[in-house]
């Protein structure tokens, strides 16, 4: 049983990140999991009774001896809902250059706990579902029109390689962000060949939004496909290049952006972030 507390549970440095992190999990064989929403005055304690049960922050040498003992080892993901910018379209929040906080100490909290195959209570008490089975492990938002909804889902894709194919995984828009920011596209795109208007910052602030996704690779393409379908007029003069793939290379978690240290914090906006979709 590791010594640490829930507190000093480490949280990922940015939405991406987090999703970056779920993502090696699953693809490191914690295909078994429950997910849900918390608010943050329960966030402790739910963490604290996850450490006392499943030992989530279990060392690397005390995970690969449960496997040795084909039991099942679990992690717990935590990230604060960016539900401050869903009041208001991505399109008007690029339009307005608005500048969010980093995480909201009163807002919600996802949680994704996640397992391996093997026995022990995991498997035995929690109610799970199989990441490589329909319905996809989802990340979630707040819109305020539509409330919660699924934002990505993670699937895997075949790759080729010279040994035959190989499944990777990677995060897709869900079918609701997909069609919402198709039908956003288009109207941006209509406006831009409007005879009245020939307004292309509407445009602009759309494909903004597109180019905040995630850099995921499916994500990145889909963001293709909806500006290559939107018949975006060469007259506009916008730049419709979404730009480069999540850099792996950058650290998911820093030392000092603890759970406890997260909490504690004042309801002030720490330094600001471009917006996301």
């Amino acid at each position: 049983m590791t010594t640490k507390t829930a507190a000093e549970m480490l949280i990922p440095a940015t939405k991406s990140a987090a999703m970056r992190y779920l993502l090696e999990c699953v693809e490191h064989g914690y295909h078994h999991y429950n997910y849900g929403l918390l608010p943050a005055e329960k966030v402790l304690g739910f963490a604290g009774k996850m450490l006392e049960k499943y030992d989530v922050l279990a060392t690397r040498s005390a995970r690969e001896y449960a496997k040795k003992k084909n039991r099942a080892s679990v992690r717990l993901v935590l990230f604060p809902l960016d539900d401050q910018r869903d009041n208001l379209p991505a399109a008007k929040l690029a339009a307005e250059d608005r500048t969010l906080p980093t995480y909201r100490p009163r807002g919600m909290w996802a949680y994704y706990l996640l397992g391996t195959d093997g026995t022990g209570v995991f498997h035995e008490q929690e109610k799970l579902r199989d990441a490589r089975k329909e319905p996809r492990l989802p990340w979630q938002r707040y819109y305020a029109e539509h409330a919660l909804q699924p934002q990505y889902d993670l699937v895997s894709r075949p790759v080729r390689t010279r040994t035959g194919l190989e499944y990777h995984w990677t995060w897709k828009m869900s079918p609701f962000l997909y069609d919402l920011m198709t039908t956003w596209t288009n109207k941006a795109a209509g406006r831009a060949r409007s005879s009245e208007e020939k307004d292309p910052a509407y445009l602009i602030a759309v494909l903004n939004g597109l180019r905040s996704q995630p850099g995921f690779k499916l994500v990145r393409e889909q963001a293709r496909s909806i500006i290559l379908a939107a018949d975006i007029p060469k007259t506009a003069g916008v730049d419709t290049h979404i730009g480069g793939y999540t850099d792996k290379s950058q650290t998911v978690f820093h030392p000092d952006r603890t759970l406890g240290s997260l909490l504690a914090a004042a309801p002030v906006a720490p330094a600001a972030v471009p917006a996301e979709v």
